[in-house]
């Protein structure tokens, strides 16, 4: 009887972790993909070459050598194509400005989010960075996360992305 009861408990509890740690996800289950082309961001209003600055990282972290991995290229240009290799195929293609060099990331995107957002991601595969930035007109706001392929404290930055001239040098 005690095994019975046991197995019940173990059951029951499997159920309640399941229908409760699930439920929040399925409000969250629409992606930016999903959503009608009229709530997002139009690509060919986007596009164009950008100029990052970065605030410093939040919490500081004595990163070393690993601070390459959460650093973006200086100069971006966005573009309202679709990506077709690697890690592109999941968005619209980013890339160093012309003249500029590339950051130490094998991958990169950026997605419209809402009306107003993108999201534009660097990933080595394991670790890089993220930016969700609001479109204000010719310039971009808002913050970078940062992402590891292995347990460290994620960092956040603020952004300002301003539109220039792609030739500029």
């Amino acid at each position: 009887m005690k095994r019975a009861t046991g197995a019940l408990l173990f059951l029951w509890l499997i159920g309640w972790l399941f229908v409760h740690l699930s439920l929040p996800l399925i409000g969250q289950s629409v992606s930016a993909q999903d959503k009608p082309k009229d709530q997002l961001v139009n690509p060919d209003s986007v596009q164009g070459c950008y100029e990052l600055t970065m605030s410093a990282w939040r919490p500081t972290m004595n990163l070393g050598e690993d601070r390459v991995f959460i650093t973006p290229p200086h100069r971006v240009q966005l573009f309202a194509e679709r990506g077709t290799q690697g890690w592109e195929k999941d968005g619209y293609i980013v890339k160093p400005a012309p003249g500029v060099a590339p950051s130490i990331h094998r991958g990169s995107y950026w997605l419209p989010k809402g009306p107003q957002l993108i999201e534009i991601v660097w990933t080595t595969g394991f670790s890089g960075l993220s930016m969700t930035l609001k479109i204000d007109g010719e310039v971009l706001r808002g913050t970078s996360q940062s992402f590891w392929g292995f347990p460290r404290k994620r960092q956040v930055a603020d952004v300002v992305a301003r539109k220039v001239d792609c030739q500029k040098p």
